[in-house]
């Protein structure tokens, strides 16, 4: 399991010694760079450890899609596993056993997604200005409203604010995907072997809320 945490790390405790009951995991933490002072609070073994070169994680940007790259870089320097699991650290395990039910589902990836080519294109293709890169919760926001403007006038390919890539995106077809995720290891080792082959295809992904679209759609462009 890879959990990534931000806070509440007595919560996150008991969250790991769940995830291990069933005695056949390792737990890997990637704490928030910026929540560094955390790390001495965070209970740790044999079978839990913290990702060693975490980074600061913000909100909309490639950074927590990096985050998630470089923690499936360090679980698989640790070793061979059957699948690799992204969880957050304010998820609740709801049912134990989860060893058998991947069992009876044999080579299955587990993740919801569906194709949302215009959408994924307005996001990764153009350029976003930093205001643009954090939540807002309030509906009728000036920032919110023009955000969402903009991503109608990139999802309909209005050609301008284009960003220019090396990568050729013409084949490729974008995927809106929670990354949450349950996804046998051959299958990541693929796609850390595709992003090192083919190191301009992340460039593609230096655009607005990157981590929604690169695992599905990295996976539909493979042979799983």
């Amino acid at each position: 399991y890879i959990v990534t945490a931000y806070n509440q790390i007595d919560y996150l405790n008991r969250f790991t010694d769940s995830l291990l009951a069933d005695g056949t995991s390792d737990v890997f933490i990637h704490l928030d760079k910026k929540k560094d002072s955390l790390r001495k609070q965070i209970a740790t073994n044999e079978h839990i450890r913290l990702i060693v070169n975490n980074l600061a994680v913000e909100w909309g940007g490639w950074s927590f899609l990096m985050a998630i790259i470089q923690s499936w870089r360090e679980v698989i320097a640790n070793g061979q596993y059957d699948y690799i699991i992204l969880c957050s650290g304010q998820d609740i395990l709801l049912r134990y056993d989860l060893d058998s039910f991947l069992a009876d589902h044999p080579r299955q990836i587990f993740i919801s997604a569906k194709e949302d080519d215009k959408v994924r294109r307005a996001f990764l293709l153009y350029n976003w200005p930093s205001k643009y890169f954090r939540i807002i919760d309030t509906k009728w926001s000036i920032t919110r409203m023009m955000r969402a403007a903009r991503i109608f006038a990139f999802s309909h390919g209005w050609p301008f604010q284009k960003r220019p890539l090396d990568y050729d995106t013409r084949n490729m077809t974008g995927y809106k995907s929670w990354f949450w995720s349950v996804i046998r290891y051959e299958v990541i080792v693929w796609i850390l072997q595709y992003v090192d082959s083919h190191p301009d295809y992340l460039e593609v992904f230096k655009g607005f809320v990157a981590e929604e679209g690169f695992i599905a759609t990295t996976i539909m462009m493979s042979p799983y």
